[in-house]
């Protein structure tokens, strides 16, 4: 009578769990060490399920960090041509690597591409909205291999939509009033904001230019998927990759969900080189004066081989 479901556990207390996984750069296709990243991830959201968790998987696109601004630095300048390849992602993988070369002798290329990181930050600019067209694609044929496999997503969170529904600025103004969060005055990290890691080195949150890390928006995405920050708007996307539906974050327009945030647990999927970033949110929302949350952060990460 129970078919599918015969010998499944069955939770004591329903919960929503968002599982985070397999954030591919947008600079590069996808590789074994993201199946198998993928392959734990989408497990877990399983067996979650199964269990009869309310189990939502959840792919972070980063669309304005520096590795976007280099990629883009490097579809300005067409040192490797886009016409030479059948993909955006194949142009991608191979036009990074050679910017990135040329870089290590070039100031003038580094200085061009902060300014183009600055005017990605700064959202209402065209280098932002191409930031963001270009990380589509890449993204759309990310996940048409993943939908090879049979492993779909629920909800695709940019980084620019943080950005603009200014998380960051909110999660900015309450670490500054503790004291665990503080600005260098002198040495080498004179002028950026750092978090006290108890045991390690103190993390750098926001750059000594004023633009947030990778673990800033990190905080603030968090603090969303606990449902402390304001919650986005969504539009579902028509991308053919899965058969179930995929919806992405909005600022702008789209429709209000519940089933997404707040979240009751949080499941991150990645390697234990990320085990640093990733204490830092953690100590972060202890900071914040949220300990269950923080107890409630679950990193699955793994090693090598």
């Amino acid at each position: 009578e129970q078919g599918e479901k015969y010998g499944a556990p069955t939770a004591a207390t329903r919960e929503r769990i968002l599982i985070e996984h397999t954030q591919v750069n947008p600079n590069k296709a996808p590789h074994i060490g993201h199946l198998r990243n993928a392959c734990i991830g989408d497990s877990m959201a399983k067996l979650y399920a199964a269990a009869g968790h309310d189990a939502r998987v959840l792919y972070y696109q980063n669309d304005v960090g520096q590795q976007i601004a280099t990629i883009m630095l490097a579809a300005q300048k067409q040192f490797v041509k886009r016409e030479d390849f059948e993909s955006l992602i194949a142009w991608a993988s191979t036009a990074y690597a050679d910017i990135e070369k040329r870089m290590e002798t070039d100031e003038n290329l580094k200085k061009e591409k902060q300014e183009i990181q600055l005017k990605i930050a700064a959202q209402d600019t065209s280098e932002a909205r191409f930031a963001r067209e270009m990380t589509d694609e890449v993204l759309c044929e990310t996940l048409q291999t993943f939908s090879h496999l049979d492993i779909a997503y629920d909800l695709v969170v940019r980084e620019s939509d943080i950005l603009k529904a200014k998380l960051w600025e909110k999660t900015f103004a309450l670490l500054k009033t503790k004291p665990e969060f503080y600005q260098a005055s002198d040495g080498e990290r004179k002028g950026c904001w750092l978090v006290k890691i108890p045991g390690a080195e103190d993390k750098i949150i926001v750059r000594s230019n004023g633009i947030p890390t990778y673990t800033a928006n990190d905080i603030a995405y968090h603090l969303w998927k606990f449902g402390v920050l304001n919650d986005f708007r969504y539009l579902q996307l028509d991308w053919k990759t899965q058969s179930a539906p995929l919806y992405v974050t909005s600022s702008d327009d789209g429709e209000e969900r519940t089933d997404f945030a707040p979240a009751d647990q949080i499941v991150n999927v990645v390697d234990q080189t990320q085990t640093y970033p990733l204490q830092s949110v953690v100590e972060s929302l202890r900071v914040l004066g949220y300990p269950r949350h923080a107890d409630n952060y679950h990193h699955v990460n793994y090693g090598f081989v």
